[in-house]
């Protein structure tokens, strides 16, 4: 992925966005991606023992974190969002990111998570810029 940022060079293209699906939605990777090209990242993230992030000065897996968050009442598409960390910049500097927990509108009872690094992004801007790439993907 990062020879092939490199060969594109999305400073020339203006690209402002990177998105991916959950096979690359690492930590490191999007710490990697914002520390090393000026691009925010929109990514589906995956629940696993494996992957942490930190919130409140502790490391906690995607479902750890969804038990955390307080959830919106009644059949609201987004559940929640909430704040985490990614790991520090070569400056000590935290990288921030925006998790949103939405609805699974195939199973009505599951959730997913998308991440943004644009803290800019409302919760919907979020869902919709991610929901925009999964149908031009199909």
């Amino acid at each position: 992925m990062f020879t092939l940022l490199d060969d594109i060079n999305p400073v020339k293209l203006s690209a402002k966005t990177l998105l991916f699906d959950s096979w690359f939605a690492y930590p490191s990777i999007i710490k990697r991606v914002v520390t090393q090209y000026p691009l925010d990242v929109v990514c589906m993230i995956k629940r696993s023992p494996k992957i942490h992030y930190t919130y409140e000065g502790e490391s906690y897996t995607l479902n750890q974190l969804y038990q955390k968050v307080r959830k919106k009442r009644g059949r609201a598409k987004i559940l929640a969002s909430i704040l985490v960390g990614l790991g520090a910049d070569e400056h000590g500097r935290e990288i921030q990111a925006r998790i949103i927990f939405i609805r699974d509108r195939n199973r009505s009872k599951k959730w997913l998570a998308i991440l943004t690094t644009n803290l800019d992004h409302t919760e919907e801007d979020a869902v919709r810029i991610y929901g925009k790439a999964a149908v031009m993907m199909r």
